[in-house]
């Protein structure tokens, strides 16, 4: 029978002592500090996903704007992006 696998890690942040049950664990922070860190990670992916969206919003402007002169000037879109290149080589 496997005798469970207790030790004792001091926490990296606050330096309290807390035990850990599993013989694989890597638990650097108390369930405290874990806690908190958890809790901000929340707002930050939230921020992180607000930016982008707004990143992906802008450069789909950017491609609808592109693909309506492309239809104006009565080409597809490759075709006009290939055109707007090779004005700007030569």
């Amino acid at each position: 029978m496997e005798q469970p696998h207790e030790r004792e890690v001091t926490c990296t942040l606050c330096g309290a002592k807390f035990i850990v049950t599993s013989k694989y664990s890597r638990a650097k922070r108390c369930p405290d500090c874990r806690r908190i860190i958890d809790s901000d990670r929340e707002a930050y992916n939230k921020a992180v996903m607000i930016e982008e969206a707004a990143r992906r919003d802008r450069s789909m402007a950017r491609l609808d704007k592109l693909a309506r002169e492309a239809r104006a000037h009565g080409l597809s879109y490759g075709q006009y992006v290939a055109m707007l290149k090779a004005q700007q080589a030569g």
